[in-house]
């Protein structure tokens, strides 16, 4: 926050669609997804507990949000190389 010309984006989906996505680019199994998911999400919020955040995941903290079970990855890329090229 507050270094010029540095965008935050924040992507989301459903849990099923990152299982999916796992799966599907990774070849991982449902059970071997599921572990992944769980300790990312676990990361995540310890590095954001250690500093004090709790509302990292709010939209109004990222200049862009983008559901990732509403677009493929080509027009999300489509969208955050918009917004870096204005």
């Amino acid at each position: 926050r507050g270094h010029k010309g540095v965008y935050h984006v924040l992507l989301v989906a459903d849990r099923a669609d990152r299982l999916k996505f796992l799966q599907k680019y990774y070849r991982f199994s449902l059970a071997k997804a599921k572990q992944v998911i769980d300790l990312r999400e676990k990361r995540r919020e310890n590095l954001y507990r250690k500093f004090g955040r709790k509302d990292y995941d709010q939209p109004h903290r990222y200049h862009l949000v983008l559901n990732m079970s509403q677009l493929n990855m080509k027009r999300a890329l489509k969208l955050i190389c918009t917004l870096i090229e204005k």
